[in-house]
């Protein structure tokens, strides 16, 4: 500053330098651990992924991709909640990147909760329309959530025998939850057979 006839009051032009050097080498450290997470990730190891992503976050907390490749990791582990949490961050911090929606809605249908995973997926393809692989994973999200509406109706109605053969079906028992917040279980409590669905 002071050979360019600039100068604050109080502040050292020496004090500047630390900081430039710590936040590139905070970015160049950032990069690094997002790298070997990606590397990771690739290699199926994702419990070290997640931990290099972690470690790249501490670094640059206000990076969308960083928490998005953190929730695929999570998600990968079937740790759906952290992986929820991480993507809702992503689509907080970057609200236009169809991303964040993809992995929120895939957190969502780890967690067996179609509908907002449904909707997710819709508000993404309204950032990305053109995105074939999110309108690919709306359609089979929409028919899991179908699958449950019918496992819902069927524990409703006390059909035993519909309700084991939709559950065979890999449906999440609390995939689809009624009007009146009714889950699969509490319908088929109500009917008198809570035994099929557990």
């Amino acid at each position: 500053f002071g050979r360019l006839g600039l100068s604050t009051p109080g502040l050292a032009t020496s004090a500047l330098l630390p900081l430039s050097r710590d936040s590139s080498r905070a970015a160049t450290m950032a990069d690094a651990h997002k790298a070997a997470g990606n590397e990771s990730f690739k290699e199926g190891r994702y419990a070290e992924a997640a931990q290099h992503f972690t470690a790249a976050i501490d670094l640059d907390p206000g990076n969308a991709v960083l928490r998005s490749n953190r929730s695929g990791a999570f998600a990968s582990l079937g740790r759906y909640a952290d992986a929820l949490a991480d993507a809702e961050e992503a689509v907080a911090l970057q609200p236009d990147w169809s991303k964040g929606y993809s992995r929120m809605a895939a957190a969502l249908y780890g967690l067996g909760r179609y509908a907002e995973s449904a909707d997710t997926f819709q508000r993404g393809l309204q950032v990305d329309p053109s995105n074939a692989q999110m309108t690919q994973a709306l359609q089979d999200v929409s028919a899991k959530l179908a699958a449950a509406q019918a496992l819902h109706e069927a524990a409703a109605t006390g059909d035993a025998q519909a309700v084991g053969a939709t559950l065979q079906s890999r449906v999440h028992p609390e995939g689809f939850v009624g009007p009146d917040g009714a889950t699969p279980l509490i319908a088929a409590a109500r009917a008198g057979c809570a035994g099929a669905v557990q």
